[in-house]
């Protein structure tokens, strides 16, 4: 009965209906293509301008906490002072590697918990940094048996895993953040390839059917 007042319809008829089904069936593809498309878009730049810069910037400052706690020692070893002007250039390269490192995260710290991960790792390079400068002023002041006891010692040691930890606490935190976003992305992919699998066979359905009625 359906069929046969689709065909006893108006010529002129059957194309406005015809037209008005694979328009609003374009419609809906465009739009849900758009949206998702914006989605993956924002999620794939907060991959590329957040997630991984600021796993950059903080191996960078994991490095210059390393760097900093080996020329420490290295300089207790030093015997002339070409080679303490050598180490204390390279001790101040990590202290302005931290601090640079350190700056450009900050923009890139939105969420709480990356904020706080950030000020645990400034509190703790900090604290071990006050130390090691304690330690290298013994040495300037030719007291090194002070020196080696200072940047020696079980607490100074301490000091710097807790910085090096609040660096990987951080570092894996944004990883973990990146991997999230990058997964979601993949996911808002696939799921957009079914769909305009899906949308892209009902009109061609619905063109089918259409051609068929217009008969």
């Amino acid at each position: 009965c359906t069929m046969s007042m689709v065909r006893d319809m108006p010529v002129a008829r059957k194309f406005n209906f015809a037209f008005g089904i694979v328009c609003g069936l374009c419609m809906l593809l465009g739009g849900y293509t758009l949206l998702t498309f914006m989605d993956i878009g924002g999620k794939s730049r907060t991959v590329s301008e957040s997630s991984l810069p600021a796993v950059i910037h903080l191996a960078a400052a994991q490095r210059a906490v390393q760097t900093l706690r080996r020329e420490d020692l290295y300089l207790l070893f030093c015997q002339t002072a070409q080679c303490r002007a050598v180490h204390r250039q390279s001790r101040q390269a990590a202290f302005e590697d931290f601090q640079n490192a350190v700056k450009a995260y900050e923009p890139l710290a939105i969420h709480p918990d990356q904020r706080e991960a950030e000020r645990k790792l400034s509190t703790a390079y900090a604290q071990y940094l006050a130390v090691s400068d304690r330690g290298v002023a013994l040495l300037d002041a030719n007291q090194s048996r002070k020196a080696v006891e200072v940047l020696d010692a079980d607490s100074t040691v301490d000091l710097f895993r807790a910085a090096l930890a609040a660096a990987g606490e951080a570092l894996d935190l944004n990883a973990q953040s990146g991997m999230e976003s990058a997964q979601s992305a993949t996911r808002a992919s696939s799921l957009s390839l079914w769909i305009d699998a899906v949308f892209t066979l009902l009109i061609a359905l619905s063109c089918g059917l259409i051609g068929a009625t217009l008969i």
